[in-house]
């Protein structure tokens, strides 16, 4: 029986909104590496020992492995980049393995104390969920099914117009909400992918099988979600 290699199917279209990524990982590489290779040049910091792996492969393709207690990623702060106050979308395709915390998040933009810029993540009840916070300090968040265990699941998280919604596996859930204002550019900020600089109980348990952060509004109605990796270029 003929298989595939790894990485055949990393042969994606180019992507017309590519000027609007502002960060970009493809959890790609070599089995046991701890390596993460951030498409735009942001510098990643690794915390603990993540891991490409191929014990859950998308679209042919190794993924990032997070334990749920001490690994995850994050990036300088302060990035005005990856501030996210107009249109946005944040994406990520997951592979959850439990719920071992009543928090976990997937990617998310917080100061020293846990304030949050943005968060894409499960809530205390294991929803999937979007929020984004103003700098008026109003927190808005649309919160979506139950997740599930053991299966890939395309998460995105969109605001157009001033309108926050959330889209699971390409359809829209919960109920979107009104946003106003820029973004909180709260002091010493910092991305962190996989867990929450304030709190180790929020790390996530599973795999990526890739992120992408852009400022502009890619879905505003049901989709069928990406059926290769995101593209690089």
């Amino acid at each position: 029986m003929f298989t595939l290699p790894i990485g055949f199917f990393n042969k994606s279209s180019n992507d017309p909104y590519f000027s609007s990524v502002v960060l970009l990982l493809p959890f790609t590489g070599t089995n046991g590496s701890s390596t993460f290779t951030e498409v735009k040049g942001n510098a990643v910091t690794v915390d603990g020992t993540p891991t490409i792996s191929n014990a859950q492969t998308l679209f042919g393709n190794n993924t990032g492995s997070f334990n749920g207690v001490n690994q995850a990623l994050n990036f300088s702060t302060n990035v005005t980049s990856l501030d996210l106050s107009g249109d946005f979308t944040i994406e990520a395709w997951v592979y959850i393995i439990s719920f071992p915390h009543a928090f976990q998040q997937f990617i998310t933009m917080r100061d020293p104390s846990g304030n949050p810029q943005y968060s894409l993540y499960l809530n205390g009840s294991n929803q999937y969920s979007v929020e984004w916070n103003n700098n008026s300090s109003t927190d808005y968040v649309v919160s979506g099914p139950t997740a599930t265990t053991g299966a890939w699941v395309f998460v995105a998280g969109v605001k157009a117009s001033n309108v926050l919604s959330l889209y699971v596996n390409g359809n829209s859930v919960g109920t979107p909400v009104t946003t106003s204002g820029t973004a909180n550019l709260y002091s010493n900020r910092q991305l962190w992918i996989g867990g929450n600089r304030a709190n180790n109980n929020q790390n996530f348990y599973g795999y990526y099988g890739g992120i992408r952060v852009s400022t502009y509004a890619r879905y505003t109605s049901n989709f069928t979600p990406p059926t290769s990796p995101f593209p690089t270029s």
